[in-house]
């Protein structure tokens, strides 16, 4: 009898951990489908990228302890600021910053984000927080030098960068 107990036990795990393994299986395919298919020359198709970011997002809800999970968030964010869903884009990336924070790539999401809020949503004042803290925790990170000049240049129209430039440029001339 106790043997049974044991034996169904075991049996029911198996087959638990293999539902589990099947799900994470499942959605990763979904995943590399809507992948390949973005991948195609043409127009990319908003609803498949729409089902891309939930997809992504899902994965990272049920295995976020998997290495996997920060870089779909990445890309699902990616996504969302591709189809103009700035706002789930900046979710996205407020998810990342908070929930893996010793992950590789979080330089970047910080640069992006910051990205995000000045050139999508003209938020200057959150891009320039996202900036200097970008250039307070990483000054000698390869991105350091461009954050540097969308500082400089945050909240300017085109044609004041025009002249700003022009500016410059007449300066260099006399000063050879």
């Amino acid at each position: 009898m106790k043997t049974l107990k044991i034996s169904l036990l075991l049996l029911l795990t198996l087959s638990v951990f293999t539902a589990c393994l099947n799900g994470k299986a499942k959605l990763q395919n979904s995943i590399q489908e809507k992948e390949s298919r973005l991948s195609q020359p043409g127009l990319p198709d908003t609803i498949t990228i729409s089902k891309l970011i939930v997809d992504y997002e899902q994965f990272a809800k049920k295995y976020p302890d998997d290495t996997l999970s920060p870089e779909y968030l990445y890309r699902a964010a990616s996504w969302a600021n591709s189809i103009n869903k700035a706002h789930k884009s900046i979710e996205i990336y407020n998810k990342i910053l908070a929930d893996y924070s010793d992950w590789e790539k979080i330089p970047e999401t910080v640069f992006t984000l910051g990205f995000t809020y000045d050139n999508y949503l003209d938020d200057y004042v959150s891009a320039n927080k996202m900036y200097n803290l970008f250039l307070s925790k990483y000054p000698d990170h390869e991105l350091a030098k461009d954050v540097e000049g969308l500082l400089y240049y945050l909240g300017k129209s085109p044609e004041e960068m025009i002249l700003d430039f022009e500016r410059k440029n007449q300066e260099a001339i006399e000063n050879e």
